[in-house]
C-alpha cells in the first residue's frame, strides 16, 4: 500500500501561501460578492508534501533523520494521495519527535497572514494510523498552536492530543495567566478515540477572546463531526498577543519507552483565517 523514499537534501518548491484579496468597487460596478467570499475563504498556507518536502513557509518543519531505519524516511508514497509525511517512532523511545510540518515566529507570521500574530485560526489534516501503532499511553500530540517569543512569557496555547493508548481525543487550552493571574486551564476529553487503518480529517477552528472578555472558544472536529467545544472563554486573559507558532505532527509522549516501532502519517495540511463554509472532507467527495 505504501512505498517509503527518503530524501536528505530538501529542496524548496514555490511557496504555497494565499492571501485572501481585498474586496473593491470601482466606476459603478458592481462587485461580485460570491467571488469575493470564494477568495477570502482560500487557505492562508497549504502543505501537501506533493514533492516528498516541505513547502517553503513551512519554516518550522524539520526531520531527525537519525531516528529513521535504513531503507525507509520522512516521506511515503501512499495510493490516492501520492507522497506523505510519515513520522516514525522507534521502539525504546519517549517524547519523540522524528518529522513535523510547521511555521514558527511573528516575521514567518507576518508573511502569511500580514499580522505577527493571529487571534483567530482553522487548520484542518488528515492523519492515517496504522492497525498496530502503538499508541502512547501518555499523549500523541497532533496539532499546536502557541506564542513564544524569547525574553516574553509564554502565551496562549491550544493542543489537540490522543491520549491514554487512544482512548480519548483530547482539546486543551492552556494560558501561564489569566484573568485573575492564574493559569488558564481548559480541556474537553472526548472519550473517542482514533479509527486506524484509514485516512481520518481532522480540524480545530479556534479565536482569542478580546482582553478580559469571555467570548473566545475552541472547536475540535473529526471527519466533519464536532467532537469537543469550549465556548464564551478567556484563553487568554488581558494578554493582547495572539498565536505565533503553529505545528501539525507532535511528540509521542509515553510514561515509559515505547515497546514496538509504530509510523503515522499525515497529509493534506490547510490552514485559513477563519473556518470556511465547506470543509476539507466535503470538498474530496
Amino acid at each position: 500500500m505504501m512505498n517509503s523514499c527518503f530524501l536528505e537534501k530538501l529542496s524548496k518548491p514555490a511557496l504555497t501561501v494565499l492571501v485572501p484579496a481585498l474586496i473593491l468597487c470601482s466606476c459603478g460596478r458592481p462587485v461580485d460578492m460570491e467571488r469575493a467570499k470564494d477568495e477570502a475563504e482560500e487557505p492562508l498556507l497549504t502543505e501537501s508534501f506533493d514533492k516528498c518536502d516541505f513547502s517553503q513557509g513551512w519554516n518550522g518543519s524539520f526531520v531527525r533523520s537519525e531516528l529513521y531505519p535504513r531503507g525507509t524516511g520522512p516521506f511515503a508514497s501512499f495510493a490516492g494521495h501520492g507522497c506523505v509525511l510519515h513520522q516514525y517512532i522507534p521502539d525504546n523511545s519517549n517524547e519523540t519527535t522524528s518529522a513535523q510540518a510547521g511555521v514558527e515566529g511573528s516575521a514567518a507570521f507576518a508573511q502569511i497572514t500580514g499580522m505577527p500574530f493571529v487571534d483567530e485560526f482553522y487548520i484542518e489534516w488528515q492523519e492515517y494510523f496504522p492497525e498496530d501503532h502503538d499508541f502512547a499511553d501518555g499523549s500523541q500530540k497532533m496539532m499546536r498552536f502557541t506564542y513564544y517569543e524569547p525574553g516574553e512569557e509564554d502565551g496562549s496555547e491550544i493542543n489537540l492530543t490522543t491520549q491514554n493508548e487512544n482512548t480519548n481525543i483530547q482539546l486543551f487550552l492552556y494560558h501561564p495567566r489569566g484573568s485573575d493571574g492564574e493559569a488558564i486551564d481548559l480541556f474537553v476529553n472526548t472519550g473517542i478515540a482514533i479509527p486506524t487503518g484509514r485516512w481520518v480529517t481532522f480540524a480545530v477552528w479556534a479565536k482569542l477572546n478580546s482582553p478580559g472578555e469571555n467570548d473566545g472558544f475552541a472547536r475540535a472536529y473529526m471527519d466533519g463531526v464536532e467532537i469537543a467545544a469550549l465556548e464564551d472563554i478567556s484563553n487568554r486573559g488581558w494578554d493582547t498577543r495572539g498565536w505565533n507558532i503553529m505545528w501539525v505532527g507532535g511528540n509521542h509522549t509515553n510514561d515509559s519507552e515505547t515497546t514496538q516501532a509504530s509510523s503515522r502519517y499525515l497529509d493534506n495540511i490547510r490552514w485559513y483565517a477563519a473556518k470556511p463554509d465547506v470543509d476539507l472532507l466535503a470538498r474530496e467527495q
